[in-house]
């Protein structure tokens, strides 16, 4: 894979073709074009005690061989090759959280004092600003109502941002509800393992019960769903979307998946596997710059393929 954590020396530096990635993600999913964009969502800032504004309702059955995997308890940003931020999940109320980003495409990472301040307990989203910023959903412990923090790309400076959340995240306190632009939608998931969001109008939901579920009208309506066997993250492209998946009999770590935005012909394809020996336990995977990022146990960085495989 790409880095350890631990000081264990300095790794081999890999770093992803862009060409090449752009190109998998084109052969893949050639009938769609999307951009990534960011999106509102409109939770006020308030004195009270948070509460969801929608409770879900599950309108699908699970498949019965499929396995229970939770939220991620930690959220990773990939900003290009080099660069990124990662953060735990965390909870609200409870103790801070440590937001801490690296240039060195994961062999290093420094934390970020200027968000530890600001006191957030949980962070339930991390995601690309506009002009290059980079913006966080986090919960601070005095109401435990989402707030949005930003601060500029690869700089330490973050600081509360007044107006409307713009970002999709699960709804703290109801598993089964997204954050939109026009407020907490209910999903096909009894449990959202994480949500990404392609454009202004296309979204995908993981469940934890393995199912991909994609919407193309901001989350008012979701397609028939995929039983994706193994899958534990949800990452964004600007074609459509990538799984990670484990415990799959091709695949001996992490198999990654591809899917559009909306059904096609071939709007699912496996895009390979990456090895490793790392804890499956905990596994996440993002997509910044045409970079897939991968953080599997205590291993973090970016990924370079040879031919099915991913280092």
């Amino acid at each position: 894979m790409a880095r350890r954590t631990e000081a264990d020396g300095t790794p081999e530096r890999r770093v992803w073709p862009r060409v090449l990635l752009a190109a998998l993600f084109v052969a893949v999913t050639a009938l769609v074009v999307g951009t990534l964009a960011a999106t509102r969502v409109d939770t006020p800032a308030s004195s009270e005690p948070y509460t969801p504004s929608a409770l879900a309702t599950p309108t699908a059955q699970p498949t019965a061989s499929a396995t229970k995997h939770p939220a991620p308890p930690r959220v990773l940003l990939a900003l290009s090759a080099t660069a990124a931020w990662r953060a735990p999940a965390g909870s609200c109320p409870g103790t801070p959280v440590t937001l801490e980003y690296t240039t060195d495409a994961g062999v290093t990472w420094k934390p970020s004092t200027s968000a530890g301040s600001l006191g957030a307990t949980s962070v339930l989203d991390l995601e690309r600003g506009l002009n290059g910023a980079v913006t966080a959903v986090g919960q601070m412990p005095d109401a435990c109502a989402p707030q949005q923090l930003t601060t500029i790309s690869r700089a330490d400076k973050w600081h509360p941002l007044d107006g409307p959340v713009t970002s999709w995240f699960v709804v703290p306190g109801s598993p089964a509800s997204i954050n939109t632009p026009t407020g907490a939608l209910p999903t096909p998931c009894a449990a959202v393992n994480s949500v990404q969001a392609g454009t202004e109008v296309n979204v995908a939901v993981l469940c934890d019960d393995e199912r991909l579920f994609r919407s193309q009208d901001a989350g008012v309506t979701w397609d028939s769903g995929f039983w994706v066997p193994g899958a534990v993250s949800l990452g964004g492209t600007k074609q459509g979307y990538i799984v990670a998946a484990i415990g799959t009999p091709m695949c001996t770590g992490v198999q990654l998946e591809i899917f559009s935005p909306k059904a096609a012909p071939r709007d699912r394809s496996s895009a390979g596997c990456h090895a490793t020996n790392a804890d499956l336990g905990t596994v996440q995977v993002a997509v910044g710059a045409d970079t897939v990022w991968l953080w599997v146990g205590d291993e973090i960085g970016p990924l370079t393929r040879d031919g099915n495989n991913w280092k």
